[in-house]
């Protein structure tokens, strides 16, 4: 219909001029009126000017509305209010095209955005490259886990990452332990492969499992212990008991009766001795289990930790002058107050402020310092740093495990209670050390 009505208008012009050069030629060659021509060719100029001005104003439209269409700006609008009917509905077509290519834009940005949202709220780690390597996409999940800016391509990712993603065989899962930071990570990897556009493309996706792996091996901690508990506190009790009496009675009938040979009677009671001095010391033993075993949940209140650090040092203030261990903390803006159980947390700086000063070992110039930050994932982290004579690499990876002590008379629960606490608000503690130089125990919260 446009195009029709286009056409028409272009050929009354071109009619019209084709008459007025027709009428020209028989005035100036027939009638010889060179004052009529003249009025004539102004006419025939406007008509040339007048066919020249139209083709020109919708070829420069025309290509004005392509180049927009291909630059993606339709936000392009041609006012019609002074055009001719035929430019209005041209005009008009034109603006109904761009409205229609931006809902569509709009639409497909709206996906985009929406895609994006969706893989960066989720806690996989995902990593998207080509044939040559080049990365694709990446999520904030990935950059999180391995604490990362977008690289350009594989080759900008450290040795041992890059190494790890191109181990990962396409559809075949592997479990990857890995450290950042000094953060031990066990991630779950996986890679797929697909073609779009006739592009290959890796997808490698990794997942931090280590809070699951770490709720799974608290809750089989938990299930030994309370098997434990029951069935040593069901053998030890009426032993202790049972060794206890007879140890009584035979010393009163010794003192009474003389029934036996001094000697004899000695080795028995030494005997009797000794077996109850071993049930106490498995009914202590139980004990330690019960406390891991049976921590209550966290009743959640706000802690200010400068109030709470000054308990700390108010706490171990005589131990501090005793071995001349200078004691100091330092709070950063933002991380002054937590949410956490006042009693449970403060029963654990107290356990991981003791194995400092355990690690000092009467140090000369010792020191024992706090310091809080918050971490990426905006958590509280609470590091507790000493510089004692440190743990070693064999030692390092036990220090949590459930009575494994270094220490001569230590228990062993010290360092388990307290993670098991941290996991149970939701966070963990992390330990770095360096033989000779010192030790370093973070708390997440």
């Amino acid at each position: 219909m446009v195009y029709k009505k286009y056409q028409l208008g272009f050929l009354i012009r071109v009619i019209l001029l084709t008459l007025s050069l027709a009428l020209l030629m028989y005035l100036i060659v027939i009638e010889k009126q060179y004052l009529r021509s003249i009025y004539l060719i102004i006419i025939i100029i406007y008509l040339i000017w007048s066919i020249y001005a139209y083709i020109s104003k919708i070829t420069r439209d025309f290509y004005t509305f392509i180049s927009a269409l291909a630059n993606e700006e339709y936000s392009i609008q041609f006012a019609d209010e002074k055009s001719s009917e035929n430019l209005k509905i041209l005009y008009h077509l034109y603006n109904t095209t761009a409205t229609r290519f931006q809902k569509i834009k709009y639409e497909r940005d709206l996906q985009h955005v929406f895609l994006e949202e969706i893989l960066n709220q989720i806690e996989v780690g995902i990593i998207a490259f080509d044939k040559n390597e080049k990365v694709q996409l990446i999520n904030k999940a990935y950059k999180e886990i391995f604490r990362c800016k977008k690289p350009l391509s594989l080759s900008e990712l450290s040795p041992n990452i890059y190494n790890i993603i191109k181990e990962i065989k396409p559809e075949n899962r592997k479990l990857v332990y890995h450290s950042v930071e000094g953060e031990k990570l066990i991630l779950s990897a996986h890679s797929t492969s697909f073609v779009i556009k006739e592009k290959s493309m890796t997808l490698v996706y990794f997942h931090n499992i280590k809070s699951e792996m770490d709720e799974q091996e608290l809750e089989s901690w938990q299930k030994l212990f309370s098997v434990l508990t029951h069935e040593i506190m069901n053998s030890v009790t009426p032993i202790s008991s049972l060794s206890s009496s007879l140890n009584t009675k035979l010393k009163k009938d010794i003192a009474e009766n003389g029934i036996a040979e001094p000697k004899t009677l000695d080795m028995l009671s030494e005997g009797l001795d000794a077996v109850a001095n071993r049930t106490k010391g498995l009914l202590s033993f139980t004990e330690s289990f019960r406390k891991l075993s049976k921590v209550p949940k966290p009743k959640i209140a706000e802690i200010e930790l400068e109030k709470l650090f000054d308990r700390i040092r108010t706490l171990f203030s005589s131990t501090f002058q005793t071995n001349q261990i200078l004691f100091s903390y330092t709070i950063a803006p933002g991380t002054s107050i937590i949410y956490a159980d006042p009693q449970q947390i403060e029963q654990v700086f107290i356990n991981l402020v003791q194995n400092g000063i355990d690690a000092l070992n009467n140090k000369a110039n010792g020191e024992i310092a706090i310091k809080t930050s918050k971490t990426f994932d905006v958590k509280t982290e609470i590091s507790i740093t000493d510089n004692g004579m440190g743990i070693s690499d064999e030692a390092i990876e036990k220090v949590f495990i459930p009575f494994f002590t270094t220490k001569e008379k230590g228990s062993g629960i010290g360092l388990s209670l307290s993670r098991q606490i941290a996991r149970m608000h939701g966070g963990t503690i992390e330990v770095s050390s360096k033989l000779g130089e010192g030790t370093t125990l973070t708390v997440k919260i």
